[in-house]
């Protein structure tokens, strides 16, 4: 696995560092189709698929700064897959996967993008998984909801006047839907949730039977979780 991740790495520092032209044609080989990224994001090692998620990022990036004709890396993407790696036991790799779920929800919303493009997008559904990821057992990953929504929030205030008078009434409707969803996130409950004394008593609240919390007849007598640690 680490060899396949090690490829996969130097792919994402070629994708992100070459010329645009060497990008393009990178992203059109064939070593990079749909079945071959299909292949790294299911692979069985979590290594391989931080990777592999890494690639379609930088892939995802290019493509959607350049306007690049080649859509194979998100032919490799479907809604049951991202629903399933949200609920990876690797937080690096749901880490990785929400960030990806943060691009295109941008590029859904507040970038120039095709019907086609959008309709592929739409099917998978990242704006709502990206919400949902709000949730998410690791701080890491709530951090990067937390940054991503709030940036989104930004275009929101910006983008809404312009987008009420949009030539296109279903794509004023999107974005408006969206920054609604946006305007329900409590974005100063995710940011106490972040700090390591709310972790700590979050731990106590929701996971330390009350009955461990009661001391015993004598000092360290076996349920007295205090004297313990």
């Amino acid at each position: 696995e680490y060899v396949r991740a090690a490829a996969t790495h130097v792919l994402v520092l070629v994708v992100s560092s070459a010329d645009a032209g060497f990008r393009a044609s990178l992203i059109g080989h064939s070593g990079l189709s749909r079945v071959r990224l299909l292949e790294l994001l299911t692979d069985s090692e979590a290594f391989v698929k931080r990777a592999a998620f890494d690639l379609l990022d930088a892939i995802a990036k290019t493509a959607i700064e350049q306007n690049e004709e080649s859509r194979e890396w998100l032919g490799s993407l479907e809604y049951q897959r991202l629903y399933q790696v949200c609920d990876d036991p690797d937080f690096e790799v749901r880490l990785r996967c929400t960030r990806l779920l943060a691009r295109l929800t941008r590029w859904k919303h507040f970038c120039d993008i095709s019907e086609s493009d959008k309709q592929m997008v739409a099917e998978l559904q990242v704006d709502s998984l990206l919400l949902d990821m709000c949730n998410d057992s690791s701080r890491y990953v709530r951090q990067v909801c937390l940054e991503s929504l709030r940036e989104m929030q930004m275009l929101c205030n910006r983008a809404s006047l312009e987008d009420l008078e949009a030539p296109s009434k279903k794509r004023a409707t999107d974005v408006i839907g969206f920054c609604e969803k946006l305007g329900s996130v409590d974005f100063g409950r995710m940011e106490r949730s972040l700090s390591t004394e709310h972790l700590y008593q979050e731990a106590v609240d929701k996971q330390v039977e009350k009955e461990l919390m009661t001391e015993a007849d004598d000092a360290n007598a076996g349920n007295n979780i205090l004297e313990c640690y």
